[in-house]
């Protein structure tokens, strides 16, 4: 079955998602998103699709955005031909930017890194990031050079304003995990 074929109703919604009826409706009134299908006797009917993006759309609040600001980030994204869904959206290699760099400036570059996907919430990108880190220096290196000093950064960025709280929120999140 297609993931944009409606075929659940809002009792699936609410068991997959834990998602409130009265939130999930207000999202659709104020919002559009999601868009459920009506069928002929007003039911609404949601595709694995719009599941996923209600899994989205609670996770990003629960790194400390607001909704209207996850949906603004789910319009961005799609106007620019990006689907938040889709965790291959872009590879991020970072062989050639380390390369000739000693391996403390390699880390301090990976941290740069790190911080800059963080500040766009590019969970993806700072994902791999990490696990390239990892996957070149011992662990204790890559918690130190560049969780530690780059959750350092990201709260003195917060608190000179130069970063959201849900900057920081959602860089604490990945680096908790």
């Amino acid at each position: 079955m297609d993931k944009n074929t409606p075929s659940y109703n809002l009792n699936v919604v609410i068991r997959e998602t834990g998602i409130k009826p009265d939130t999930l409706r207000a999202w659709e009134r104020r919002y559009g998103l999601p868009a459920p299908v009506r069928t002929g006797g007003g039911h609404r009917l949601y595709s694995t699709r719009d599941i996923e993006m209600i899994r989205w759309f609670m996770a990003r609040q629960e790194e400390g955005m607001r909704i209207s600001q996850v949906v603004q980030m789910w319009k961005d994204f799609s106007e620019e031909g990006v689907d938040p869904l889709n965790p291959n959206r872009r590879s991020v290699d970072v062989q050639p930017v380390l390369e000739g760099l000693s391996d403390n400036s390699a880390l301090v570059r990976l941290r740069e890194t790190w911080l800059d996907a963080c500040a766009q919430f590019d969970e993806f990108v700072a994902e791999q990031i990490l696990a390239q880190a990892f996957a070149r220096y011992p662990v204790e290196l890559v918690v130190s050079e560049v969780l530690q000093k780059g959750l350092s950064s990201i709260g003195e960025a917060w608190y000179q304003g130069s970063l959201t709280v849900q900057q920081e929120h959602f860089a604490s999140n990945l680096a908790l995990r």
